[in-house]
């Protein structure tokens, strides 16, 4: 018995090592190809200067925008492997945290066996058979000036899911072990015999196999622990409160949608129950269900659109070989998309400001500005927020760097608890929808809108909320001092001296801001390529503060890269799940309900957005946009067209709100993600109880839905300025 044992444990541990070598491997790989990402920026920066100046031009335009989405397809591809081993993929984790872990090891077992595993497959094999296509054809570029042998980078993709597959199996094997050795009441480290182990420490070779068998124990650890370190603070309130209010909206949320939906049905049509019309129905709450099981959401969308492809394919209702013959086309077009080429690009703008010490300098002139000023401190925070908001387009690096710089400063300025907790969250929010946001960017893409006329939307709203903000702490300051008390610790300095160190702070963002938005303004660069200048402008600034070095540059962009590829994973299901959707009478059951409501136009709008606010608590932007808006926005067109110019103005307005209502959404307890981001960088003694943040968002989401109501009531507040500067 003790010889099977060990023979068991053995068999473990050179899975577990087999597992480690794949993982190690795919993610030398992702390292390597996220440096695709410097050399895509320099590329896009080239093509707007060669424009510019046409002595530098030694190459075509045309050529090199391919260059670009050729790059960009590497990027992501190669990184989808190194996604899954460092478990960066999005996550509704909320009841995840709450199960055993054992429940929660047989969901991703399962999980990947029956939709990531299929998925995948469908994905590499139809991948093949487009790139032989392209490959018999001699497929080029339909330029003259542009590359050729298109089936080299159609390859890619693929290939990436290739090395997405070794990674499943990989995950697989530890999700197995995992269960097989019941990790709830041992430690990981008995999954091994260690005296097996050790009695085979008799030369160097058997030596490395136990560190190495070690190392995949560890990984092992890591993998069954891991979860969302921000929203482990959701346990700062009473499990049994926190299960009964999410349990109970849920329930509530499905069988009001089930009741609504069976009464359009029953109103709509007279004939016997036609199942394929409820296929749409099943399939939503299907992908509701599995997003509330933890399991990772770009799996689920593409083995959901998957699952019900092939059902309705079965009832007749839809073509799952035509399906497959235009989605490798539709993963291609997403490749190619300039204007998702921005993303990774503006993503590592703001990965090299994070490490830059530019908001370190900023913090230290708004304070000396705002210094006699009452809530001046506040007041400049929201500066702050507006600014950071402005150059780095990434919510969570601003709110998490000014919880780290800026909390301390506020706690030790005598401001209470709630006050500074809540002015930090809404500044930190208004890089949701201050451009160059990397939300707008998708955004437009998905509603196919011009990003330069979002960001510009996007821009007076942005301030607006920003200014009353301000005017909010202002009265504040001048009503409770001791709330908002003035600063006293700053030193006596010369107008120089007080001079130069504000400059110093200020110039760097304001000059890359109009780095970014300027080059848009004059014409010089597209948006996407907006996003080279203002990388490239962050990484110019890190080099004159003295803060550049090889290690943060790499860093940086891996870290950029492995976030976009995270991204793209989803788009990549989104993709998969909203044609299905839409191609089974998704879009219609969706208009035939709202019909059925007879709500009115404004009344329908404020149900979609009610439903957005709600999907805000549990689903990050990217899931929101991917799920909703392709939902939404035939909707918007077919209730508000007739309203505007005719220049697709309701999808621009109606993104805005989106956007706004986002902001509020992550904003509001008990479940906003930006809440639970500023807890998560809460250090030491400058700790503040998620009862007094729930106490101080209050009035900034206040203020946030009282601009939300100003932009449904009067348009213009987002449609001026864009029709002002494109006509």
């Amino acid at each position: 018995m003790h010889t099977s044992q060990q023979q068991h444990s053995l068999s473990n541990s050179k899975l577990l090592y087999l597992s480690q070598k794949i993982d190690n491997c795919l993610l030398i790989i992702g390292k390597y190809s996220a440096w695709c990402l410097f050399a895509l920026t320099a590329v896009t920066l080239y093509d707007v200067v060669s424009r510019r100046i046409p002595a530098l031009a030694f190459f075509g335009s045309t050529g090199l925008q391919e260059l670009e989405w050729h790059l960009h397809t590497i990027l992501f591809a190669f990184l989808f492997a190194g996604v899954l081993v460092k478990d960066m993929n999005v996550r509704v984790d909320i009841f995840r945290e709450r199960f055993p872990k054992r429940f929660n090891l047989h969901i991703e077992l399962w999980g990947t066996i029956l939709l990531a595993l299929p998925y995948v497959l469908t994905v590499i094999y139809f991948g093949v058979l487009f790139v032989s296509i392209a490959f018999i054809a001699g497929e080029g570029s339909t330029s003259s000036h542009g590359l050729p042998y298109r089936w080299v980078i159609k390859s890619a993709i693929p290939l990436g899911m290739g090395l997405l597959l070794l990674a499943i199996i990989s995950h697989v094997l530890k999700q197995y072990i995992a269960i097989k050795n019941n990790p709830v009441n041992n430690h990981i480290n008995e999954y091994i015999n260690k005296d097996e182990i050790n009695s085979h420490k008799t030369n160097k070779h058997n030596e490395i196999n136990k560190n190495n068998a070690i190392n995949s124990i560890n990984s092992i650890k890591s993998t069954i622990s891991s979860s969302s370190s921000l929203n482990s603070h959701l346990n700062s309130i009473p499990i049994s409160k926190n299960k009964k209010i999410i349990a109970i909206s849920c329930i509530f949320i499905g069988i009001l949608i089930c009741v609504w939906m069976l009464f359009v049905r029953s109103t709509s049509v007279d004939d016997p129950i036609d199942w394929v019309y409820y296929l749409p129905i099943f399939m939503f709450l299907s992908l509701t269900i599995l997003m509330f099981s933890g399991y990772p959401v770009a799996f689920i969308l593409g083995g959901i659109g998957l699952l019900f492809g092939g059902i309705a394919t079965w009832m007749d209702a839809f073509s799952l070989i035509e399906f497959f013959n235009i989605l490798p086309r539709t993963w291609t077009g997403v490749a190619e998309n300039l204007v998702l080429v921005a993303g990774p690009m503006f993503i590592w703008m703001g990965m090299i400001l994070e490490r830059s010490g530019i908001a370190e300098d900023l913090i230290e002139s708004i304070r000396i500005i705002t210094r006699k000023v009452p809530a001046g401190l506040a007041i400049g925070i929201v500066l702050i927020g507006a600014i950071m908001g402005a150059t780095t387009g990434v919510v969570s690096a601003t709110v998490v760097m000014m919880t780290v710089l800026a909390l301390p400063t506020l706690k030790r300025a005598g401001y209470k608890n709630s006050l500074a907790a809540g002015t930090i969250a809404g500044a930190g929010t208004l890089g949701i929808i201050i451009p160059p946001s990397v939300m707008l960017v998708f955004m437009g893409d998905i509603l196919q809108v011009s990003i330069g006329k979002l960001f510009m939307a996007a821009l007076v709203p942005g301030l607006l909320t920003a200014i009353f903000y301000i005017i909010m702490l202002f009265a504040v300051g001048v009503v409770l001092p001791k709330m908002a008390p003035k600063a006293t610790d700053i030193p006596d300095r010369s107008f120089i001296e007080t001079f130069m160190i504000v400059l110093k702070g200020i110039v760097a963002p304001i000059f890359l801001i109009m780095m970014v938005l300027g080059s848009i303004f004059k014409g010089w660069a597209t948006p996407t390529e907006a996003a080279a200048v203002g990388a490239f402008g962050a990484l110019l600034l890190t080099i004159l503060k003295g803060r550049f070095t090889l290690k943060m540059l790499t860093e940086s962009i891996q870290n950029a890269a492995f976030v976009s590829a995270m991204i793209f994973f989803i788009v990549f299901g989104a993709t998969v799940f909203s044609y299905v959707f839409r191609s089974i009478g998704g879009e219609t059951i969706l208009l035939d309900a709202i019909e059925a409501t007879a709500l009115g136009p404004y009344g329908t709008l404020l149900l979609l957005v009610a439903v957005i606010f709600l999907a805000g608590f549990f689903f990050d932007w990217i899931e929101i946009a991917l799920i909703f808006l392709p939902i939404f926005g035939p909707v918007i067109v077919l209730l508000f067209a007739g309203d505007f110019s005719g220049r697709r103005d309701e999808l621009v307005w109606f993104g805005i709100i989106v956007g706004m209502v986002l902001q509020t959404s992550f904003l509001s307890p008990p479940f906003g993600y930006t809440l639970f981001y500023m807890k998560g960088a809460m250090k030491g003694e400058y700790q503040v109880k998620m009862s007094e943040i729930y106490q101080g968002v209050i009035p900034f989401i206040i203020i946030q839905m009282l601009i939300v109501g100003l932009i449904i009531a009067f348009p213009e507040i987002a449609l001026w300025l864009p029709n002002k500067i494109f006509g």
